[in-house]
Order: structure tokens, then C-alpha cells, then sequence
């Protein structure tokens, strides 16, 4: 191969990492953070993952990867064979291939290239999440573009079942034009997908899978502030945490299955104040104490959990003396990728509060806590039962946050059966559904659903993450507070009474929430009355 690789390449294309080792003999440059390896005439900053040439095997190894990626390109313990493009795996063994190319960083020492790649593995899963919802944006320059995109994955489909048909060696021309076909469609969706992402970029990190490099998300990251990382797999729980100034990984040995009977066990401990004392310090034990030493002088923490851990209240852990949240102010992510869309500074001055309350009349105690919203903020508007309609919610202009004091669920295993209940009206049936949140622009700088059960539904049977969170926050909502089962409704408006007063006084949303949780808590004590709500997205 003649020539060396183009001075201008600074970074990989494909994780972002800039750990680059070049290779003058083969005229290549290997990135030791993901193992790619980027050659002079395949470079393409727009390809998310390279695929393997068997005929090119010893040319295009991947030097100094990791074993993964060497059983990959190997057409080993995957059903790709020799394709080597992962993304013509299912989405469950294209996430179990993400498990294990983490796991091989971490056992290498590779501490950016792990945490590199679980960004890569989370953002994979709220990929998949929006895939399977078929949204209908109210957007026709979104929509247009999505169809667009939908039309040519349906054709590149076809192609690859075609090309799956027929015999490479008796049919070369007709493999020649096929491959030739998929490449110019492949281009093209490419194109479309950094298209979206240009023009409505909370929404396009769902399609285009483009990991934040890590020092953009230190960036992101106030001093103080400790996030913390979880990769659950069948054997193994890893643990990566990320600061301003510092980085780690620590690895536990439990199996999935029996942290997920820790949680299950705690979470119907909830009630009870010393079940739950103690089978949250049981959690503690596995998710804290292996880091905390590492906790130093932080005094806020972030989480972006994995799997059954999307429904555990991290704040209701205990070391057996003190809550989480005593400690600590406590936020939660889906994705680090999501600190670029919230790097505007936030309002702090919060004047218009959209309440809505009881819109079914089975919450009795609702009315009060919207009523109570409006005498802390009193030009905000206030709607209870058949006046508190999903059109209004839809439509309302010039409001600060939106808060949704009316029953909801999130069913973890059928995004598609998550609402959220509203009056109905002329225009809507009054079940704002999942699949229309994502639709929907939505100018609130925050959410608030306070009697929205977003732990019910069915059993969750993988990666599903809190989609209702994600969907708001993709749809222009920079942080949003909802709860992890039904709460006792008149606990719930003392909590929201109480956010809302420190959130008046200047505090921050994690702030707030921490006070608020505190002060409930000195009334009930028992997780149940005050652990439910998580604030995900924007902490500031």
C-alpha cells in the first residue's frame, strides 16, 4: 500500500479517543483505545464501525486491540461469521458484543477505552429503545427525514437478504452490483443521519450513535461532582467513575441474577424501615463500598445505571448509619453524551409553573399539591380533573416547568404501553403515550411527573432503561423528576411542596430534591414515603 496515512487524522473516528499509534511499514494508524485500525484508504469519519475483509486479514489486523476485537475480526463466537459488521447482529448480540469488548478493556487496564466504550453501549441501548416505538414527530422537517431513513433501512434489508441468497462465486456481477447498491444506500442514510443530527441534535443522538470524547464530558462536570457507572453481565458488575480529575474502574464478582434478586428483595422491603435499612446496606456493599474510597470530598453524585438497576433508588442505599442522600445530592443519566445538550446554563429564577392535577379524580390529595405550586408561584397556571387535558399540556407556551400530579406508568419490557394520563378533549383521547412524548417538542426546562408509577408494568428482560425520562428530555426537556413506584399521594405533596420552596430560594434541582427528600423523611421514615423521585437529566 503505498503512501502514509494523512497528517490531519487526530483522533479515531471511531470512538473519538486520541491514543493513536502509527504504523509506517503498513502505512496505518491504530487506536489503542477501541482498536481500530484506520488505513489511508479507508478513512471515513463518518463510519461508526469498520468491516472486516477476510482477504485482507493479515494486512488489517488490529494490533494491540483487545481480544474481542481479535475473535472478531476472526469471525469468532459471533453469528456474523466474516461479515465482521456488528451492526448486522441483533440488537442483543450486538449488546452482549459491546459487554465483552468492556470487559476486555477493563481486564487490559484500559480505563478510556472502557469508559469510551460503555458511552458507545448506552447510547446503543436508547437506540434500540426509540427504534422499537415507531415515533410520529409533529415536526414535518423531523418526520421527513426519519421516513427517509426508515425507507432506506428497509431497502438496505432487502439487499442483505438478497446478497444472503446468492453464491459469491457463481454470481459475482450480481454480488458486485448488490454490494455496490447497499454502499450508495449506506452513504446516503449516513448523510441523512448526520442531517437530523444537525438540525435537531437531543433527538439525533438516538439515531447517531457519536459518544462525547471524555474530556468533553469533564467539561460537563462541576467540581464536586462524582459520576458513577454501572455495566451489569451474566458474571461481573463493573463500576466507572469519572470526575473533573480523575477516572476509575472497579470490578465485583456477582452474577446478574443474584443482584437482581437484591433488588427485587429491597425494593418490596421498601415500607418497611428496618427491612429496607437492611437490605439497602446489603446494595450498598455491592454498588458503593467497593469505591468509596474514591468519594473523597464530593458532595454530589451522578448515576447512569444498567438494567434492573434503572429501578433501584440509589439515594435509599445506607452504609447502616446514613442514607445516600443524606450525604449526598444525587442525580441521574442516561447517557454522558446528553452533558453536551445541557450546557447552557439553566434558569434559576423560575416564575411559570404548568400544574396539573387529578385528572381522573382518584388522586384526592393532588389538587392541594398543584394548589400549594400555585401560591409558591402565583402567575403559574393551575388545571384539576376534566380541565387538566393532554391539549394543554401539548400546547401551553411560556411556561418555566410542567408538573404532572395524575397517574402514569412506564412498562419496562413494551415501551409502547407507557402513558400518561390526562383529561381527555376535542383533539386527543387524553393518554399522552410514550411513543407521542418522544413526537413532541417541548419548551419546558423541566418535568415533573409526581404520581406517575414508572416501576410497574411488565418484568424488565434486558437493557430497557427508564424511556420516559429519555423522552422528554430528547424531545427538548433538559431534566425531568418522576418516581419509581406509586407513592402515597399525601407524602407526595409535601415533597412537592418542599422541592418547589428551595427551588424558589435559589437552590439547585438536586439540591432542592435532596432537602425535600430529607425533610420528608424526618416525618416518614421509611423509603417508600420519600425515595421514589429521581431527578435524570440537568442537576444545575
Amino acid at each position: 500500500m503505498g503512501g502514509f496515512m494523512p497528517t490531519y487524522i487526530k483522533k479515531c473516528p471511531e470512538c473519538g479517543g486520541i491514543n493513536l499509534v502509527l504504523n509506517k511499514e503498513k502505512g496505518e494508524v491504530i487506536c489503542r483505545d477501541c482498536g481500530l485500525v484506520i488505513e489511508e484508504k479507508m478513512v471515513d469519519f463518518g463510519q461508526e464501525w469498520r468491516e472486516f475483509d477476510p482477504e485482507q486479514a493479515d494486512k488489517r489486523r488490529r494490533t494491540g486491540a483487545p481480544s474481542t476485537w481479535t475473535k472478531f475480526d476472526k469471525g469468532l463466537g459471533t453469528d456474523v461469521g466474516q461479515k465482521g459488521d456488528i451492526y448486522q447482529l441483533k440488537s442483543k448480540e450486538r449488546n452482549k458484543f459491546l459487554e465483552n469488548l468492556i470487559s476486555d478493556l477493563i481486564s487490559s487496564e484500559n480505563e478510556e477505552g472502557a469508559l469510551s466504550s460503555l458511552e458507545r453501549y448506552n447510547l446503543e441501548i436508547l437506540k434500540q429503545e426509540f427504534e422499537k416505538l415507531n415515533v410520529q414527530f409533529e415536526n414535518p422537517k423531523k418526520q421527513k427525514i426519519l421516513d427517509e431513513i426508515n425507507d432506506i433501512q428497509r431497502s438496505t434489508k432487502l439487499i442483505e437478504q438478497e446478497l444472503a441468497k446468492l453464491d459469491p462465486d457463481f454470481e459475482k456481477s450480481k454480488v458486485q452490483e448488490l454490494k455496490k447498491d447497499k454502499k450508495s444506500l449506506e452513504q446516503k442514510q449516513k448523510q441523512l443521519i448526520q442531517e437530523f443530527y444537525r438540525q435537531f441534535p437531543k433527538i439525533g443522538n438516538l439515531l447517531k450513535i457519536q459518544p462525547l470524547s471524555l474530556s468533553r464530558v469533564r467539561e460537563h462536570l462541576p467540581e464536586g461532582t462524582l459520576l458513577l457507572q454501572y455495566l451489569v453481565t451474566e458474571e461481573n458488575l463493573y463500576i466507572l467513575g469519572l470526575s473533573k480529575t480523575d477516572q476509575f474502574i472497579q470490578m465485583v464478582s456477582i452474577p446478574e441474577s443474584e443482584l437482581n434478586e437484591k433488588v427485587e428483595t429491597f425494593r418490596k422491603s421498601l415500607e418497611d424501615a428496618k427491612e429496607s435499612k437492611k437490605w439497602g446496606q446489603e446494595l450498598y456493599k455491592v454498588l458503593i463500598e467497593p469505591v468509596v474510597e474514591k468519594f473523597g470530598e464530593y458532595t454530589q453524585l451522578g448515576f447512569i445505571p444498567s438494567k434492573k438497576l434503572h429501578t433501584l433508588p440509589f439515594q435509599a442505599l445506607t452504609n447502616g448509619e446514613k442514607y445516600l442522600v443524606e450525604e449526598y445530592s444525587i442525580f441521574y443519566l442516561v447517557s454522558t453524551s446528553l452533558l453536551d445538550l445541557m450546557r447552557e446554563e439553566p434558569k434559576r429564577s423560575y416564575k411559570k409553573i404548568l400544574a396539573m392535577g387529578n385528572a381522573d379524580g382518584s388522586l384526592k390529595y393532588s389538587e392541594q399539591e398543584v394548589n400549594k405550586i400555585k401560591e409558591l408561584y402565583p402567575i403559574s397556571e393551575v388545571y384539576v380533573r376534566n380541565k387538566a387535558t393532554e391539549k394543554l399540556v401539548r400546547e401551553a407556551q411560556g411556561m418555566d416547568i410542567l408538573h404532572l400530579a395524575t397517574h402514569g406508568l412506564v412498562n419496562w419490557s413494551n415501551p409502547t404501553e407507557s402513558f400518561i394520563l390526562l383529561a381527555p378533549d376535542e383533539d386527543y383521547d387524553g393518554r399522552l403515550t410514550l411513543r407521542e412524548i418522544y413526537g413532541i417538542e417541548w419548551s419546558y426546562e423541566m418535568v415533573f411527573l409526581s404520581a406517575c408509577n414508572t416501576g410497574s408494568g411488565k418484568e424488565m428482560t434486558g437493557n430497557e432503561v427508564d424511556s420516559l425520562s429519555n423522552a422528554f428530555i430528547a424531545g427538548g426537556a433538559k431534566s425531568l423528576i418522576s418516581t419509581l413506584w406509586s407513592v402515597d399521594d399525601l407524602a407526595t405533596g409535601m415533597l412537592s411542596e418542599r422541592f418547589y420552596s428551595h427551588l424558589k430560594l435559589g437552590e439547585s434541582k438536586a439540591r432542592a430534591l435532596q432537602l425535600a427528600q430529607l425533610e420528608v423523611k424526618n416525618q416518614y421514615n421509611a423509603p417508600y414515603y420519600w425515595a421514589a423521585f429521581a431527578l435524570t437529566g440537568d442537576w444545575k
